[in-house]
C-alpha cells in the first residue's frame, strides 16, 4: 500500500495550458488554496516529474475544500522520459466533494515511472480542467529478501568465486565472473513466480568504488527473459556501504538476471549479495504445486493430462500447462484436465503451474513424459558445394549439391546472416534471394526429412557489400580514442573484425573515436558496425561526424549529431551518407542506450583519395656496380610521383643496410613524373650491403599515401678488397718433435699467398721467434724464399 512522504511535493509540473495566475506550478505547492486552471477546450492535461523512476501506487488529487462539488473525468498515465505515455489508470469520473474534502485518493498496482500525468477529458463544474494539489505516492516493500538461500545460476565464474556466494547472506564472499569476457550475468530462481519490485545490490564493504553497468531481467521458465530494468551504469560506493538499490516496476517473475556489461573497477562481473524484494502488503504467497501430474493416451495423437488441485490463501484462480519447457495453454482454477494434440512421434514432457489473482505461481508439479513412437531418426547429410552466383544486380543465386537421407529429403531450408530466408522442395538445389548490393550476406542450407530431422550446417558462402563511392579508406590506419574502458581499445574499431570493439570509459562523455587518413580524400560515406552477433540486443546512440581538412589545424562538422539506431535484425550496422573532403575524420558521441558510453566494433570511412601527390622509389643503383675499397661509390635512387598532384622540393635519403650515409635533392614533380638524383658516399669497406632509399622522410608533403616512401633493392651492392698478393705462413715444424735438452733443433717454414695476384719474384724474409713459456724471447732465427708465389699457391718448407 502506498506510504512515505508524498513525492510530488516541490517537484516541477508543466501543463498543457494555463489559465494565469493558475499556473502548474500551484500542483505541488502544499497549498491547497491555490490551483492549476487549464485555458482553451478540453482534453488538457498536467504533469508532475518526480525526478528519477519510482516505484508508485496512489495518486491524491485535490480541490480548494471551499468549492462545490464536481465531476471531472479523467485518467492517470507515466512516462520514464516524459514523452511517450502509458495509461496507469483508465478514464474514469472522479467525484470531488466539500464532504469529502475535494479530494479524490486513487489506487493502482505498483509501477515504476518517472512522470505522473492527469489527463482531463470533462469537467461538470466549468469548462476547464483544475486541480489545486497532485499528490504521488510510493509503493512500500517488504523486507523479506526472496532471493536468499535460493538456487544461483550462471554464465561463468572465476577461481572459486561462484554464483552461490552471491546470496548466502554474507557480504564478505563474492560472485566474479571469467575476465575480460563481457557480458556475463548471475541469476537466481525464486522457486516459485511472485511479484518483486525492488533489488539491493552489494560488494564487500572493504573494496574500493566502481560502477557496473547492469541491465535486470526477469523469466518465468528460465529460458525466455525480457528486461524489467534497462541497461545503466550503478556506483557502488564504500561510503555507502558499496550497496546498490534497484527499484523495479511491479512484476511477477520466478528468475531473475542480471546482465553485466562493463566493470570499472575490474574486467568482470562481481556482486557479493543479490538481494530481491516484494511489495511489503497484497497476495505475495504463491499456490502450492499441482500434485500427481498424470497423462492417458486417448488416442494416437492426444494426451490427456490430469493432476490435484493446488492450494492458495486467496485462492487459485488458473493453472498453466508447459509442453517441453514451453507454455502450452492456461485453464481455469477449477479445471484438473486439459487434453493435448501432439504427434504421436513426438516424444512430449509436461508440467503445470497454479496461479493466483495476484499474478503468484507455484512451482512446477512433477514432470510426466509421453515418449513418441519410434520412428525415422536419422538426420540427412549436409548440403555440398554450397556456391553462389550474381545473375542481376541485387540478386543472389544459390546452388548447392543434394543431401542423402535413409527415407529421403523433402525440403531444404535457406538461411541468410542466420536467419531463416526461405524453403525448397527436396528436389530443388537452387533458390535466388533479393538483396540490396550494398549489403554483406552470409548463407548456409540445413536439409529436411518428413520425420522432420533437420541435417547440420552447409559450408558458408559470403556475398560482400559493394560499397558505392570507393573502398573503405579508414582499415589499419591510426587511430585514437578520448578514453576507452579496460581492453576495449580504439585499434579495434578499424582492424575489420567485428569481434574486437573500442568502446570509452563510461559516462566520460562526449566521447571521440579519430582515424587519421594521412592525406585528404574524397567521403562519400561512413559505416559504422557493432557485432552482428544477437547478444549485442539493439540500442541507440548519438554521435556526430566531424572532419579535418588535411591543411587545417582543428575539426569542423561534416553530419550534425544524431541518434542512430543498431539492430541484429539489420546486422547491428549504420550507414550515414557523407559529401566532404578531410584528412581525419572523428566520431564525437553524447548518448548509448545499451551501455555507458560510445561502441563502435568497425569504423569505415568510404570514398576514394583526393588529389595529392604520392612519392614513390622505383629504382636505386650504385655506380660503379662492382667497386673496390679504394673506389669512390655514386648511389642514384629514381623518384616518381605516382600520385594525381604535383609534389613540392623534398628529399630522398640513401642507407647502406640500416645506416644513412647520404642524401639528395629531389625538385618538384608534377603527377606521373620521375626523376633520378644521386649522391657520392665515398669509398666503402669491403662487403656486402642491402641498398635503401626513403623519399621525403621529414614529411615536407602530404602524400595519399604515407606508407609506400621506402625502397629496397632487390640487388645488394658488394665491395670487393683491392687485387694484391698477401704472403703468411701457413704451416711451422720443428725437428726432432721432442728434443731433449742441449739437442739442435732445426725449425722449417710453409708460406702461402692469400691474396689474388702473383707476389713478386725477389727474396721474401722470414723471421722465427722462438719464446718460452713465459713469453721470453730465447731466439730469433731468419731466412728467406726467392721467386714469385702465385695467387693461393703455397712455398718451401724453408
Amino acid at each position: 500500500a502506498a506510504g512515505g512522504p508524498n513525492l510530488a511535493a516541490g517537484r516541477n509540473t508543466s501543463a498543457s495550458s494555463s489559465n494565469a495566475p493558475y499556473v502548474a506550478a500551484n500542483l505541488t505547492d502544499g497549498n491547497q488554496g491555490s490551483y492549476w486552471e487549464s485555458s482553451g477546450a478540453l482534453p488538457q492535461w498536467a504533469q508532475v516529474d518526480l525526478g528519477s523512476s519510482r516505484s508508485i501506487d496512489q495518486v491524491i488529487l485535490k480541490l480548494p475544500g471551499s468549492w462545490e462539488a464536481r465531476t471531472q473525468t479523467l485518467s492517470v498515465q507515466g512516462s520514464a522520459d516524459g514523452s511517450g505515455f502509458s495509461t496507469i489508470v483508465s478514464a474514469a469520473g472522479r467525484s470531488f466533494s466539500p464532504a469529502g474534502g475535494n479530494t479524490v485518493t486513487i489506487n493502482f498496482p505498483a509501477t515504476s515511472t518517472r512522470f505522473v500525468r492527469v489527463h482531463v477529458t470533462a469537467n461538470t463544474g466549468w469548462p476547464a480542467a483544475q486541480l489545486a494539489e497532485l499528490e504521488v505516492y510510493g509503493a512500500a516493500t517488504s523486507s523479506t529478501n526472496l532471493a536468499l538461500g535460493k538456487t544461483m545460476a550462471e554464465s561463468s565464474h572465476a577461481d572459486v568465486y561462484g554464483a552461490a556466494n552471491a546470496n548466502d547472506g554474507n557480504a564478505g564472499t563474492y560472485w566474479e565472473s571469467a575476465n575480460n569476457a563481457f557480458p556475463q550475468w548471475i541469476q537466481v530462481d525464486l522457486a516459485a513466480t511472485v511479484n518483486v519490485n525492488r533489488l539491493v545490490l552489494k560488494l564487500p564493504g572493504g573494496w574500493g568504488a566502481r560502477s557496473q553497468t547492469l541491465t535486470v531481467q526477469g523469466s518465468t521458465n528460465g529460458s525466455s527473459f525480457g528486461t524489467l530494468v534497462a541497461s545503466a551504469s550503478y556506483a557502488f560506493n564504500p561510503g555507502s556501504g558499496n550497496s546498490v538499490t534497484v527499484d523495479v516496476p511491479n512484476t511477477a517473475t520466478r528468475y531473475v538476471r542480471l546482465l553485466v556489461t562493463a566493470n570499472t573497477g575490474w574486467p568482470a562481473g562481481q556482486l557479493s549479495e543479490l538481494e530481491v524484494y516484494g511489495p511489503a502488503t497484497g497476495d505475495n504467497e504463491p499456490p502450492s504445486a499441482p500434485g500427481n501430474l498424470a497423462f492417458t493416451a486417448p488416442a494416437a495423437d492426444q494426451v490427456r493430462l490430469t493432476w490435484t488441485a493446488s492450494s492458495d490463501n486467496v485462492g487459485v484462480t488458473g493453472y498453466d500447462i508447459y509442453a517441453n519447457g514451453v507454455l502450452r495453454t492456461s485453464v481455469g482454477g477449477s479445471t484438473l484436465t486439459y487434453t493435448d494434440t501432439q504427434p504421436a512421434s513426438a516424444t512430449v514432457t509436461y508440467q503445470v503451474r497454479a496461479r493466483d489473482a495476484a499474478g503468484n505461481q507455484s512451482a512446477n508439479s512433477n514432470s510426466v513424459t509421453r515418449p513418441g513412437e519410434t520412428g525415422d531418426t536419422t538426420a540427412p547429410t549436409a548440403p555440398g558445394n554450397l556456391a553462389y552466383t550474381q545473375p542481376a544486380s541485387g540478386q543472389i543465386r544459390l546452388t548447392w549439391t543434394a543431401s542423402t537421407d535413409n527415407a529421403g529429403v523433402t525440403g531444404y531450408d535457406v538461411y541468410a546472416n542466420g536467419s531463416l530466408r526461405g524453403s525448397v522442395n527436396g528436389s530443388t538445389l537452387t533458390y535466388t534471394d533479393s538483396q540490396p548490393a550494398s549489403a554483406t550476406v552470409s548463407y548456409f542450407v540445413r536439409a529436411r526429412d518428413a520425420a522432420g530431422n533437420v541435417s547440420a550446417n552447409s559450408n558458408i558462402v559470403t556475398r560482400p557489400g559493394s560499397t558505392p563511392g570507393g573502398t573503405n579508406l579508414a582499415v589499419g590506419k591510426p587511430i585514437t580514442a578520448s578514453s576507452v574502458v579496460h581492453v576495449f581499445n580504439a585499434v579495434n574499431a578499424n582492424d575489420d573484425d567485428v569481434t574486437t570493439y573500442w568502446e570509452a570509459a563510461p559516462g566520460a562523455y562526449p566521447s571521440t573515436l579519430t582515424v587519421a587518413l594521412g592525406a585528404n580524400a574524397t567521403i562519400s560515406s561512413l559505416v559504422v558496425k557493432l557485432n552482428p552477433d544477437p547478444v549485442w540486443g539493439p540500442r541507440t546512440q548519438t554521435f556526430q561526424v566531424l572532419g579535418r581538412e588535411q591543411s587545417a589545424s582543428g575539426f569542423s562538422t561534416l553530419v550534425g549529431s544524431a541518434t542512430y539506431s543498431f539492430s541484429p535484425a539489420s546486422g547491428n550496422t549504420v550507414t550515414i551518407p557523407v559529401s566532404a573532403t578531410a584528412a581525419d575524420v572523428r566520431l564525437q558521441f553524447t548518448a548509448n542506450s545499451g551501455s555507458s558510453n560510445g561502441q563502435v566494433a568497425e569504423f569505415q570511412v568510404i570514398g576514394v583519395p583526393a588529389p595529392n601527390p604520392d612519392l614513390t622509389v622505383t629504382a636505386l643503383t650504385a655506380s660503379p656496380a662492382t667497386p673496390v675499397e679504394t673506389d669512390a661509390i655514386t648511389l642514384s635512387a629514381t623518384v616518381r610521383n605516382a600520385g594525381t598532384a604535383g609534389s613540392a622540393a623534398t628529399a630522398v635519403g640513401l642507407y647502406l643496410g640500416t645506416t644513412k650515409v647520404g642524401t639528395a635533392n629531389v625538385g618538384a614533380l608534377a603527377a606521373g613524373a620521375s626523376t633520378t638524383v644521386s649522391a657520392n658516399i665515398g669509398p666503402r669497406n669491403a662487403g656486402s650491403y642491402e641498398l635503401v632509399a626513403k623519399v621525403d622522410e621529414a614529411d615536407t608533403v602530404i602524400e595519399q599515401n604515407e606508407a609506400n616512401n621506402s625502397y629496397t633493392s632487390p640487388n645488394a651492392l658488394t665491395v670487393n678488397p683491392v687485387a694484391s698478393s698477401d704472403l703468411v705462413a701457413s704451416a711451422v715444424t720443428w725437428s726432432p718433435g721432442t728434443p731433449s735438452a742441449g739437442a739442435t733443433v732445426n725449425f722449417a717454414v710453409t708460406i702461402r699467398n692469400q691474396g689474388t695476384v702473383a707476389s713478386a719474384g725477389g727474396a721474401h724474409g722470414i723471421t722465427l721467434t722462438v719464446v718460452n713459456d713465459s713469453g721470453t724471447v730465447v731466439r730469433t732465427l731468419t731466412g728467406s724464399y726467392s721467386g714469385a708465389i702465385g695467387a693461393g699457391a703455397t712455398a718451401g718448407p724453408v
